[in-house]
């Protein structure tokens, strides 16, 4: 008699999840598998993980959406005002990223809707007038704030300017390995949120062909 396999039993998973007990089983289209299949390959893992992996993320998504969230609200309402004040003539699109008068139409439209959201109090204000002069240099004014914020974020974007920086595009990164070691999976999670955040970096650059400086390719490109 065939002895039952005990419950987790048998091949270690392809990827970082494990412990999976419950079955799941679903018709999927030939598109998607095609998506599943060839992001199993581009990661290294299995199918069953990447889909999980997947599935996990779109709960993820639907529960972050029911959360309130004023700034993805923001975001949404700005994305609507940008494929609003987009100009179709005919047969010819004027997006508002490729035509100064299609993008200066939302520039102002945004102002516009930041002026009717502006809140008619500031208790970071009130608080400021209690600190030190040195203690508030970049928040002296909202201007100030703004430009010390802006620069920020455009250094990292471009990758210029920064105390950490990568040497080398995203794209040439390695992918994170989920160690044996439990005590090493936090530098998992944390390299595996910096190559999200540099992929959405890099999406941001490439929509606007934008170009960061990588001190490697600098290197190489003066020899």
């Amino acid at each position: 008699m065939p002895r039952k396999r005990a419950p987790g039993a048998g091949r270690k998973p392809a990827g970082p999840i494990s412990g999976k007990l419950s079955n799941f089983s679903t018709r999927i289209t030939n598109e998607t598998r095609i998506a599943l299949e060839a992001q199993a390959g581009a990661s290294g893992q299995s199918i069953s993980q990447v889909a999980e992996r997947m599935i996990r993320l779109g709960l993820e998504t639907v529960a972050e959406r029911e959360r309130s969230n004023p700034t993805q609200a923001l975001a949404f309402f700005i994305a609507e005002l940008a494929e609003g004040c987009s100009v179709n003539l005919g047969d010819t699109d004027f997006p508002w990223n490729k035509d100064w008068f299609v993008f200066d139409a939302l520039a102002y439209a945004i102002q516009l809707l930041l002026q009717r959201l502006r809140p008619s109090d500031s208790a970071l204000s009130q608080h400021l007038e209690g600190l030190d002069e040195l203690d508030r240099e970049w928040l002296e004014s909202p201007k100030e704030w703004a430009k010390y914020v802006f620069k920020a974020h455009w250094d990292e974007a471009m990758n210029t300017g920064r105390k950490s920086q990568w040497a080398v595009p995203f794209r040439e990164l390695p992918l994170p390995k989920k160690l044996a070691d439990p005590a090493a999976n936090e530098l998992y999670e944390s390299y595996s949120e910096l190559l999200r955040r540099e992929y959405r970096l890099e999406r941001f650059r490439r929509e606007f062909n934008l170009k960061a400086q990588y001190p490697r390719q600098s290197e190489g490109e003066d020899q």
